[in-house]
């Protein structure tokens, strides 16, 4: 999977990041994942305390989280017949 280049969704209007799977198949990711995790952190007086943060490297499909993903979803076969 290789990022390429960003731009807006036509629907919601985020900004979303385009890769290319394995499979050469096109995907949106959302350009700030709303992905967490845990960090410890260490003051300079040796205290510790724990925190979160964004997690740097973690992608969503924008698919997930697009308010308007029902106007690019494709039909299913079963749909289609209907």
């Amino acid at each position: 999977m290789s990022l390429n280049q960003d731009s807006k969704c036509r629907g919601c209007g985020r900004r979303i990041l385009w890769v290319v799977t394995s499979s050469g198949v096109r995907h949106p990711l959302d350009a700030v994942a709303p992905v967490f995790q845990l960090q410890r952190r260490k003051l300079a007086n040796g205290d510790e305390f724990v925190e979160w943060a964004r997690a740097p490297d973690a992608y969503v499909s924008h698919f997930v989280t697009c308010p308007k993903r029902d106007q690019f979803r494709k039909p299913t076969p079963k749909e289609a017949r209907t």
